[in-house]
């Protein structure tokens, strides 16, 4: 009878996939190749790009351009206010730690630095859902996280594991 009760201990758990925060960890580091933005205000037709790296000490950083940066063209210190505006309304960058909440599939990346001053010390709250080499993380429509489901976020960013070298 406990040879049973600990063969349903051990299978129960990866029989419902349920992993802990290490292990969702593990999964996580890496480098990741932006391969789409699905949501509201996406103003750009053109195809957004960027990467998002985790390490395994709880670092991470993301830079993603949403369409087309065209070059300063009298150079960076001659730009016009036009064309600086232009180049920080489609590029985000920040950088911080990151933890899990494995039960609600949720990764939350906590702020140090960021292009935009006063997104710093906040909290970016993502949905994720990890399917082989593709990994999807959805904006929060609440705040608060929960169970990942479309009805309860506004933008889907997919990502694809860029392999090691």
């Amino acid at each position: 009878m406990k040879l049973l009760a600990l063969s349903l201990t051990l299978l129960v758990p990866a029989a419902f996939g349920a992993d802990s925060a290490p292990d969702l960890q593990r999964k996580f580091v890496g480098s990741w190749k932006l391969i789409s933005i699905e949501g509201p205000n996406q103003t750009s037709n053109a195809r957004p790009f960027g990467m998002i790296m985790y390490d395994s000490t709880g670092h991470m950083s993301v830079h993603i351009v949403r369409g087309d940066r065209p070059a300063f063209p009298n150079g960076r210190a001659k730009a016009t206010d036009k064309e600086k505006a232009l180049a920080f309304d489609i590029y985000t960058a920040y950088y911080g730690t990151y933890t899990f909440d494995p039960e609600n599939r949720i990764v939350i990346h906590h702020l140090e630095g960021s292009l935009s001053p006063g997104q710093i010390g906040q909290d970016n709250i993502r949905y994720f859902e990890l399917q082989g080499k593709r990994l999807t993380l959805s904006v929060a429509n609440d705040g608060k996280g929960g169970q990942f489901a479309r009805k309860d976020t506004t933008t889907h960013l997919t990502w694809e594991r860029i392999p090691a070298k």
